[in-house]
């Protein structure tokens, strides 16, 4: 497999995830997903993968540069999963 058909074979593979996340959210109706624009997510968290909501853009690009600046590194992903920002 060349490096490029395995890039794109990831892609497709993390849309695939996502999808189905998307899914797995709308059965809980009361997940912070459904209710918040914006998901700060930190991945090095020593109790493991943290995340922090709001529907407020600013405020999640703050929040993003304090946790990454105290555990590495964070991102900010819309209710859609896309990462809109992210500081490493």
């Amino acid at each position: 497999m060349s490096y490029k058909s395995q890039i794109l074979y990831l892609e497709q593979t993390l849309e695939e995830l996502k999808a189905a996340q998307r899914k797995n959210y709308k059965r809980e109706k009361n997940h912070p997903r459904n209710i918040f624009k914006y998901a700060i997510v930190v991945p090095n968290h020593p109790l493991g993968i943290h995340e922090h909501y709001t529907d407020d853009f600013e405020n999640a690009k703050k929040s993003c540069i304090e946790w990454a600046t105290d555990y590495g590194r964070a991102y900010v992903e819309d209710s859609t999963l896309k990462t809109v920002y992210s500081v490493f």
